[in-house]
C-alpha cells in the first residue's frame, strides 16, 4: 500500500468509497436525511465536491493505493482510501499551499456548476439550510489558532479497515505539520474518535450545531512534538 497525489481519474473512487464510509456518519444523518431515497445524489455530491477541492488552492488530496501482493490489487494499484487536508493561515508555508498555478478557469467553471445545482436544489438527499448552518459554525471551529492543517475528509474503503491505511494517510500531516510547526485539527464522528486518539489527537473542545444529532460535536488538535500545550491544550483534556 502506498500512498500518492490524487488525480481527476481517482475521483469516481473516491466518491464511491465515500458513500459506504459515511452512510451512519452522523453528519451526513443531519445535513443528507434523505440519503436513502437518493444514494444516487449523496454519491454524486461527493464526486463535485472532490473535484472542486482539487483545483481550490490550499487544499491537498492523497489518495491510497494498492500495490501489488495487496488483497484487491489490480492493474496499477486500486484507490481504497483518501484524504483531503486543507493549511489555513497566512504564514509563508500556508500561502506556499495556495498557489493558484493555471486551473482558475476550472475551479470558476466546477464553482458555478455547484451553485447552478443548488438552486436547482438539484442534490434531493441535501437539507441545504442544515448544510449551511454546519458550515457556518465549522468556519469558526478553531478560530484561536489561525496557523494549521485542517483535515477535512478521511475515508478507507470498508474491506481495508483496520489494516493501518488511515494511519498511513494521517501520517503525511503529521510530518508536514512538523515541518511547518503547526498543529492538525478537525472535528470527528462518533465511529473515528478512537483511530484519531490513537494517532495521538486529543479533544480541544466542542461545535454546538443546532438539533445536531448528538448534542456536541467533539473537534480534536493533533500537536507537533516539542510544542505540545501552545494551543491552548492544557492538563487531561482529550481523556
Amino acid at each position: 500500500m502506498h500512498i500518492r497525489p490524487a488525480t481527476p481519474s481517482d475521483f469516481s473512487s473516491t466518491a464511491s468509497i465515500s458513500v459506504p464510509c459515511f452512510w451512519n456518519d452522523e453528519l451526513y444523518d443531519y445535513t443528507n436525511p434523505w440519503r436513502e431515497r437518493y444514494p444516487d445524489h449523496f454519491r454524486a455530491s461527493f464526486l463535485r465536491r472532490h473535484k472542486l477541492r482539487f483545483v481550490t488552492p490550499g487544499y491537498v488530496f492523497h489518495v491510497a493505493v494498492t500495490d501489488a501482493g495487496d488483497q484487491g490489487h489490480e492493474g496499477e494499484g486500486v484507490v481504497v482510501g483518501f484524504a483531503v487536508w486543507e493549511r489555513r493561515g497566512t504564514s509563508e508555508a500556508a500561502r506556499g499551499w495556495r498557489r493558484d498555478g493555471n486551473i482558475v478557469l476550472e475551479r470558476t467553471l466546477l464553482a458555478a456548476q455547484e451553485s447552478y445545482l443548488s438552486l436547482l436544489r438539484a442534490d434531493q438527499s441535501l437539507h441545504p439550510a442544515r448544510l449551511a448552518h454546519f458550515l457556518a459554525e465549522a468556519k469558526s471551529d478553531f478560530a484561536s489558532i489561525p496557523e494549521m492543517w485542517k483535515m477535512q475528509n478521511l475515508a478507507v474503503h470498508p474491506d481495508f479497515q483496520r489494516r493501518g491505511v488511515a494511519s498511513m494517510l494521517l501520517d503525511w500531516g503529521k510530518r508536514q505539520a512538523e515541518r511547518e510547526g503547526c498543529p492538525i485539527g478537525l472535528e470527528s464522528s462518533e465511529l473515528a474518535r478512537p483511530l484519531y486518539l490513537r494517532n495521538g489527537f486529543r479533544r480541544f473542545g466542542y461545535m454546538h450545531i443546532r438539533d445536531f444529532p448528538i448534542p456536541e460535536v467533539p473537534i480534536f488538535l493533533w500537536e507537533p512534538r516539542g510544542a505540545e500545550g501552545r494551543w491552548g491544550m492544557k492538563g487531561d483534556v482529550g481523556v
